[in-house]
């Protein structure tokens, strides 16, 4: 990381969550690597038939109603969220593949929902890690003009992506940030892993 962070999670070289959570066992990578790019039982992790396609109701998107919950699913872990009058978009990802590489990794199964070109404005985006299939350095930069609101260590990632650093908030665990009278957003733990 080659940064300090001023919170009690971060040990000056890693982020470490107060409760001991194994992530991948010792020798999983391989195991993983194999069963993914080499395993014949591909058919069990894809459909057999092709999903979708799938459509968002664009005049819907249109009116962002202004005392209501609205959740639209785009595909993973990628949602337009409308509450209270604010949207928000969470792990922006519109790729083809989720992967360092534009010709391996894993591919989506239908394309997104809404094109990205068709979405709606936005009060801000949400980044809960930096995995690939959350944090997608294409999409990001199509969306660098927007406020981002990310985890403390992505703010790095999101700058190397074209987005200002005034553009973004890092959040440490149970940390919070109004972004209007009565609003806020906060920040908890998940007992999951980061990095790229």
């Amino acid at each position: 990381m080659g940064k300090s962070y001023n919170s009690p999670n971060f040990n000056g070289k890693v982020f470490k969550n107060p409760l001991p959570t194994v992530v991948t066992k010792q020798g999983a990578f391989l195991k993983i690597l194999r069963e993914n790019f080499f395993d014949k039982n591909k058919h069990l992790r894809e459909p057999q038939t092709p999903l979708g396609p799938f459509k968002t109701h664009l005049p819907t998107l249109q009116h962002l109603p202004p005392d209501e919950l609205r959740v639209t699913w785009l595909g993973h872990s990628t949602l337009l969220i409308d509450i209270d009058g604010k949207r928000f978009l969470t792990d922006s990802v519109w790729a083809e593949r989720v992967s360092p590489f534009s010709f391996i990794g894993p591919k989506r199964f239908f394309e997104p929902p809404l094109p990205l070109k068709e979405l709606p404005p936005l009060d801000g985006i949400i980044i809960s890690h930096d995995h690939y299939d959350h944090l997608d350095a294409s999409t990001v930069r199509t969306l660098a003009q927007n406020h981002f609101f990310c985890p403390l260590g992505v703010g790095a990632r999101l700058q190397g992506f074209g987005v200002a650093p005034g553009n973004i908030t890092e959040f440490d665990w149970w940390t919070e940030k109004e972004i209007a009278p009565g609003f806020k957003i906060a920040a908890t733990p998940a007992r999951h892993f980061s990095g790229r």
